[in-house]
């Protein structure tokens, strides 16, 4: 059965001991440990010891990074780094869990560094071992800490320190996957449940028709055709009110039924009570006539009603789903516009 490995990167000599610690507490959750040290890493012949140790970090799912005094083995890809900073940057490219660990009197230092700056190089630190490296291991625990994501740092004195915690984060982990399975299985079931409904719905409808034409010989094909264009007139005014999140126009039937239909769906719009349009532009294509409306719509409209989103490169269009369904709704009777009204205000 594979289990996960958990990539402990440090430096060695002062950390040693809370390394081997770690060992155990690893294996008794049923994980695999992997420290450079103890010949857990596959040093490919072919490859410097450190691109080995990275090779590594690929093969494992979780991180963990713990800094001391020490700023350790320079990384022979770039000086400016250790082999530990550019283990934790493999991890984090990897987008793999890191829980990371500073000793107390590491962090107490990188504190007064921080109070500090301008004369750093006057004091002395008494936990960082080569005083030349610290402002690299400062600013390497800044650049941990200050992470966008997976920034967690945790300061401990003893190993129990980094274990009990580790127990905290892996319990939270563990909880974390088990509600978004949960979550998952639920969003599988709703969209299972809306795909039943969806075939339902079109079995009913086609059943509906069926009926509906042996009983009506006659004027069934017409009637169904009407239910169809009002259903889809409908959709022009469900979707503006759903764009702009408003549930009903603020005005009476009365006014919806006065205004003029034969214009443009964006001067149609700016007529409702509540809608109204500023800096309202209406453009022409080139090539058409004066006084010849082709209904297109400027960019400064389309802003304005919050369309920007469905505007083409040359910054004039249709909108072809809101065109198509207000050219539906023009071309129903007074009676049917009114039908389709009445359910919007």
């Amino acid at each position: 059965m594979a289990v996960p490995k958990v990539f402990i990167s440090s430096t060695c000599y002062d950390l040693a001991d809370v390394r081997d610690s770690l060992v155990g507490f690893i294996k008794s959750f049923g994980l695999e440990p992997v420290l450079s040290d103890k010949g857990d890493v596959f040093y490919h012949p072919d490859l410097h010891t450190h691109d080995s140790c990275l090779r590594e970090v690929d093969n494992c799912q979780l991180f963990l990074l713990l800094v001391g005094g020490r700023f350790g083995g320079t990384y022979v890809a770039d000086t400016k780094k250790s082999i530990v900073n550019a283990e934790w940057a493999a991890a984090k490219s990897l987008q793999l869990p890191v829980f990371s660990f500073v000793k107390r009197e590491v962090m107490e230092d990188h504190r007064v560094f921080q109070k500090n700056k301008a004369n750093s190089k006057a004091i002395v630190f008494p936990a960082i071992e080569n005083q030349t490296y610290a402002p690299h291991i400062f600013g390497f625990i800044d650049e941990v800490r200050l992470s966008p994501v997976n920034n967690g740092l945790f300061r401990f004195e003893y190993t129990r320190d980094v274990e009990d915690m580790l127990r905290k984060q892996w319990a939270g982990m563990l909880f974390d996957f088990l509600k978004e399975r949960k979550l998952r299985k639920e969003i599988e079931l709703s969209q299972a449940t809306l795909g039943n409904l969806t075939i339902v719905s079109e079995k009913i409808e086609e059943l509906v028709k069926l009926v509906y034409r042996q009983v009506d010989l006659k004027s069934a094909d017409k009637t169904i055709v009407d239910i169809d264009k009002i259903a889809e007139a409908k959709q022009f005014f469900s979707k503006v009110l759903a764009h702009f999140g408003i549930p009903k126009f603020k005005t009476t039937i009365d006014k919806l039924e006065k205004i003029n239909v034969d214009i443009p769906w964006f001067e149609y719009l700016g007529k409702i009570e509540g809608m109204k349009v500023d800096h309202l532009i209406h453009e022409s294509k080139s090539g058409t006539p004066e006084g010849e409306s082709d209904n297109v719509v400027s960019l400064e409209t389309s802003r304005c009603l919050g369309f920007k989103g469905d505007l083409n490169e040359d910054e004039t269009t249709k909108v072809p789903e809101l065109e198509n369904h207000f050219q539906v709704f023009k071309g129903l009777s007074p009676e049917q516009r009114k039908q389709v009204l009445q359910a919007f205000v």
